[in-house]
């Protein structure tokens, strides 16, 4: 994971000059994450801690990763009924409670504020230095040069190019050539991650 961070920090250092790919790399940036939560409506910490222990699943006594099973040999990970056994339970569900309760959420809150207002600062700031440095007119000239001969490029072009320019204008699963073949536009940042 920190290995993805990172090729993703080395190619937004590259790209953040560069309006066009800066834009492109936001607009692909997956959603999906729960950006507005009420906590009323959340299960507490203390019942999942009760079912994954009525389950006897595992836990990583290091990571305080929990699993149905055991993903490797490692020591580390240890079943609830050990635990129990050992005597352990007790302060493993405390290190679970610190981990996974909403008890702290004002503070966690007002930090990621603040790291949201910090990485806002910045993006400002490219986004100001890009206004005074860039020229688009050559970026906008050539894509109108590529449109203007698209029909040409799209029958010169072999399937998985049709596809991907295809792919590129429709949604995704677009099918076309009498239902022969369909987009599957997947995003670009993906193809950063070899």
């Amino acid at each position: 994971m920190a290995g993805n961070a990172q090729q993703m920090d080395r190619y937004f250092q590259r790209i953040r000059n560069n309006p066009a790919k800066l834009t492109a790399f936001f607009i692909q940036m997956p959603k999906g994450g729960d950006l507005h939560h009420h906590y009323s409506g959340s299960v507490y910490a203390e019942s999942y801690i009760k079912w994954v222990v009525e389950r006897n699943y595992f836990i990583n006594t290091k990571t305080l990763e929990v699993a149905e099973k055991a993903p490797n040999a490692d020591p580390a990970w240890k079943s609830f009924s050990e635990l129990i056994k050992c005597k352990q339970l007790d302060s493993i569900k405390y290190a679970l409670l610190i981990e996974w309760s909403i008890k702290d959420y004002k503070s966690v809150k007002s930090e990621c504020e603040e790291k949201v207002q910090r990485l806002e600062a910045k993006l400002s700031e490219v986004i100001s230095v890009q206004k005074r440095f860039v020229n688009i007119e050559p970026i906008v000239t050539n894509a109108v040069a590529q449109l203007a001969v698209i029909d040409a490029i799209y029958y010169k072009s072999i399937t998985y190019e049709k596809i991907e320019s295809i792919g590129s204008i429709y949604p995704e699963k677009f099918t076309f050539e009498d239902l022969q073949h369909r987009t599957a536009k997947t995003s670009d940042l993906y193809s950063l991650l070899d």
